[in-house]
């Protein structure tokens, strides 16, 4: 049975959608007064109830005082949380500077990555804030030896990819990040 429809907001207020399942919350992450209150208009009944954000690609756009500040929040607003976060890193080699500029260029600026260029610094950054425990990994890693070992190279067999080597390259300028509160764990 697919879950019902309770209320969707595309304005005003702030962006909702809240099922009879989930309840997903959209909102400026640097204003987390309005955050907060977005979080409040919805049914969600409880800061305690079990908890699942997640953080895709955004991070790194925000300055790194503003990530703290929002990593802090999420983890006291919801004790009871798992954060997900997947973001860019890698911007002193050749293919992170074309990254990092072109994106500038876009005045869509990697504000914070500089602060948080690998696994271990986004890592540290969660364990600064607050969350009991937390892991990075490359998303190179992830590919290469959790999802797909073994599969890569029989899928590398069957079908090469046009751009092989660029995917291994962007698979090396991202990583998968998360964290656990205590009472999550």
């Amino acid at each position: 049975k697919p879950p019902e429809l309770i209320r969707l907001d595309l304005g005003g207020e702030g962006t909702s959608l809240e099922t009879s399942d989930l309840i997903l919350v959209g909102g400026d992450l640097r204003e987390l007064r309005e955050l907060d209150e977005a979080v409040e208009r919805t049914r969600f009944c409880s800061s305690h109830a079990p908890t699942l954000v997640l953080a895709e690609c955004v991070l790194q756009y925000l300055e790194e005082e503003e990530v703290r500040r929002l990593l802090l929040w999420v983890r006291q607003r919801f004790p009871n949380a798992v954060l997900v976060s997947y973001d860019q890193t890698g911007p002193c080699d050749l293919f992170g500077q074309v990254m990092t500029s072109s994106l500038k260029r876009k005045e869509q600026a990697l504000k914070a990555i500089s602060s948080s260029p690998d696994a271990a610094a986004l890592q540290r950054r969660l364990l600064e804030t607050g969350w009991e425990e937390s892991n990075s990994i490359p998303l190179s890693y992830l590919y290469e030896q959790v999802l797909m070992r073994g599969r890569v190279e029989e899928g590398e067999r069957r079908e090469k990819f046009d751009e092989e080597e660029e995917w291994k390259e962007k698979c090396k300028h991202y990583c998968l990040s998360w964290a656990i509160t205590s009472s999550a764990s």
